[in-house]
């Protein structure tokens, strides 16, 4: 018995010394078929270093380390793009999927030190017209993915940042890559992801560069630190280069929280969900220069925006929390540009999405705020992104504000000076994309306009024209409040703020003049 085990010892011996012997011999082989099958199969403008790799078939591990591969630019040589690659490790490759399902499956794939600086080429390449290439048969999965210390970065023709971004670890749990996924936007499957990245930079078009400091993602909480809008070119700037007019954008906001963040692909198309999203202190600042000619595009209502975005969209709540919002608009060459202002605005959206069926639920967007630093302001809107008419409905109420404080902008921009005090305004808007009906009710005392000329002085004549006409008080006791009715038309060329803006102005001449 015991000469038996011996026996039985030597031979499971025996066999492990082959093994273990085989793996020496054929790691070197595999190491140099992978390197030549590398040098041989990438397209001719490729170029790739001499790098390291080594094998262990025994454990199904391999490393690789200093891989550079240089995409030329046949016009000018300093404008290759590059990949570069510290270090890979590949552990736990399962044979037994690889030679009987062919599936290629690893415990863990880690990447450190990738580059990744792509310039864009001079045009777009030609399509050609080229056989149909093989499917992709095999199945590639990994237990855990991870990615440490790289950076990736899309440079134009001329050699600026179009789009930046830093990472510092990303994992992936189980992330899957087959046939069905690489047909996908997003072309692989994954159950979870924790993300840290920064200094991410995105060029959205010619004039406006979106960046974020840094990224958090973890447990399907996405905060973004520090994100901000900004136009690249300074006003004065801007109002050159630009053929019609556009906003000139300062956007700021200390922190962005997605909360059950997830973003996924089905039959549908790419889906963006989130049960909450907040805004914590935004500063937002926009110029206008009605120098430059019209654009007179269409400008579509927000329920159009959110029906016709290009992905579902499902945000059940949006919160803005204290907002600072100034809007300058430059109307003459000669004066500073009127100011709009409001400050501590805090606003509540519920259901915005595009994903809900016709009369299943609406988009309510509720705000309050302090308008030019002085009045109470509260607004309700409300409308169905499913209304194909973008009916809405907008309630809102203005509390005590000094007439001089509208001056900041209509002394500037429509050569008018008010006084008196407009002690609390409501109204009520209904409408859609076409026509709207405002309800108007005010309450106002000594109210009193001047007209002023081009020197923004006043001019006698006109102004006491004009106060004929201006009721200087809705009166008191019963009749305190003046009420009336406007119909309003909307000019599609403006925005969703100018169509409310009208409303407003139309019920103001019709309470305070009478037309």
């Amino acid at each position: 018995m015991k000469r038996k085990l011996q026996l039985t010892g030597i031979i499971i011996g025996g066999i492990l010394v082959l093994v273990i012997g085989a793996s020496f011999v054929l790691n070197p082989i595999i190491e140099k078929r992978i390197v030549t099958t590398i040098y041989n199969e990438l397209p001719e403008h490729y170029s790739v270093n001499d790098f390291e790799l080594q094998i262990n078939s025994l454990k199904g591990n391999a490393s690789l380390h200093n891989l550079q591969i240089k995409i030329k630019n046949d016009l000018d040589s300093s404008k290759n793009s590059t990949l570069i690659l510290e270090k890979a490790r590949f552990s736990g490759l399962s044979y037994v999927k690889l030679l009987f399902s062919d599936h290629i499956a690893f415990k863990t794939v880690s990447l450190s030190g990738v580059e990744i600086d792509y310039i864009q080429p001079e045009k777009p390449e030609e399509t050609e017209k080229k056989e149909a290439s093989k499917p992709f048969e095999k199945t590639i999965s990994i237990q855990n993915f991870q990615l440490e210390n790289s950076s990736f970065s899309i440079k134009n023709k001329e050699g600026k940042p179009i789009a930046a971004l830093n990472i510092s670890e990303l994992s992936l749990d189980k992330p899957k890559i087959n046939a069905a996924t690489l047909s996908n936007k997003i072309p692989f499957e994954y159950q979870d992801v924790s993300l840290t990245a920064g200094e991410i930079s995105f060029q959205i078009n010619p004039y406006d560069l979106l960046t974020v400091d840094q990224l958090a993602l973890q447990n399907k909480q996405l905060a973004l630190t520090d994100f901000a809008i900004k136009t690249i070119y300074s006003k004065a700037a801007l109002s050159r280069v630009i053929s019609k007019e556009r906003d000139h954008f300062d956007l700021t906001v200390p922190q962005v929280v997605f909360e059950d963040f997830l973003i996924e692909e089905n039959t549908s198309g790419l889906n963006v969900n989130a049960q909450k999203l907040t805004f914590n202190n935004p500063e937002f600042y926009v110029y206008r220069d009605k120098l430059v000619a019209d654009d007179t595009s269409i400008k579509p209502l927000y329920s159009k925006l959110l029906r016709e975005l290009p992905f579902k969209l499902t945000i059940n709540t949006a919160m803005i929390e204290n907002a600072q919002v100034e809007y300058e608009e430059r109307v003459h060459a000669d004066r500073a540009p009127g100011l709009v202002k409001f400050s501590n605005l805090n606003a509540e959206m519920q259901n915005l999405s595009n994903t809900y069926a016709a009369g299943e639920k609406e988009t309510a967007i509720d705000i309050q705020s302090k308008f030019m630093d002085e009045s109470p302001l509260k607004l309700k809107w409300r409308f169905d992104i499913n209304d194909t008419q973008d009916t809405f409905q907008v309630q809102g109420e203005i509390g005590r504000l000094n007439a001089s404080k509208m001056n900041a902008f209509t002394v500037s921009n429509l050569n008018i000076e008010t006084e008196g005090e407009l002690q609390k305004t409501y109204f009520n808007i209904n409408g859609n994309n076409n026509q709207s009906t405002v309800d108007f009710r005010i309450k106002y005392e000594n109210f009193k306009v001047d007209i002023l000329t081009r020197e923004q002085t006043r001019n006698r004549f006109l102004s006491a024209v004009v106060n004929i006409f201006v009721k200087k008080n809705t009166g008191s006791g019963d009749e305190q409040f003046k009420e009336t009715r406007a119909e309003v038309t909307r000019n599609k060329d403006r925005s969703a703020f100018n169509y409310l803006w009208i409303n407003i102005e139309a019920g103001l001449k019709k309470t305070m003049i009478g037309i």
